[in-house]
């Protein structure tokens, strides 16, 4: 996928289903607005259709929900998904009025910002798992400014930063890059890469 623009973020995703498996049960969400952008990554538990079915039932409530709180909107993904093997997720919200990145992660969907102007910061995950155990809910938030970008990977990508730095280059190649050299092949992999524009709209 190539980058997509939008007011606030750039972004694309690479992803791929398990060695054997014709559907992954990774799937994600990005909607934008004049100030803020929404993301989402969720992963089915196992892998296959039961997987997917999961996972869609997760992100058809985000996308439902959008306008809430972070909190809310975990909530009822979470009232959505008993009836399925369940999910972890990972959930942001870039808000340009004040700069900053509101970030939910339930279970080993992993979150890392880079920063502009270097180093990073990894986004702690909660324990849990939606439809089964929901933990104590209360979203992170920390500052972002031009250039940051979010890296959100599924447990099927075995990339940390500190283990394997990667440059700032453009979104697309950032997915492409992580999943060919750090997808396991065992399990569904997804990688999505969000750079935030902030104050400068519509600049790369």
């Amino acid at each position: 996928m190539d980058s997509i623009r939008s007011a606030i973020v750039t972004w694309s995703v690479a992803s791929r289903a398990r060695r054997g498996e014709v559907e992954s049960g990774d799937g994600y969400f990005v909607e934008t607005t004049a100030c803020e952008a929404i993301v989402a990554v969720v992963d089915g538990v196992g892998h296959g259709g039961p997987a997917a079915a999961a996972m869609r039932t997760a992100l058809a409530h985000v996308a439902l929900n959008r306008d809430r709180p972070l909190h809310d909107i975990v909530r009822r993904c979470h009232a959505a998904l008993p009836e399925t093997r369940g999910a972890v997720m990972g959930l942001g919200r870039f808000d340009a009025r004040d700069g900053t990145l509101a970030w939910l992660g339930i279970g080993n969907v992993s979150g890392t910002v880079l920063r502009a102007l270097g180093g990073c910061d990894e986004l702690l995950p909660r324990g849990g798992l939606l439809g089964r155990n929901l933990p104590s809910l209360g979203p992170s938030v920390l500052p972002v400014h031009d250039g940051d970008t979010l890296i959100v990977t599924t447990d099927g990508v075995r990339w940390r930063y500190d283990d394997s730095p990667i440059p700032l280059e453009a979104p697309e190649q950032m997915a492409r890059r992580i999943l060919a050299d750090h997808a396991s092949g065992e399990d569904d992999a997804l990688v999505l890469v969000v750079r935030y524009l902030g104050t400068a709209r519509g600049q790369a």
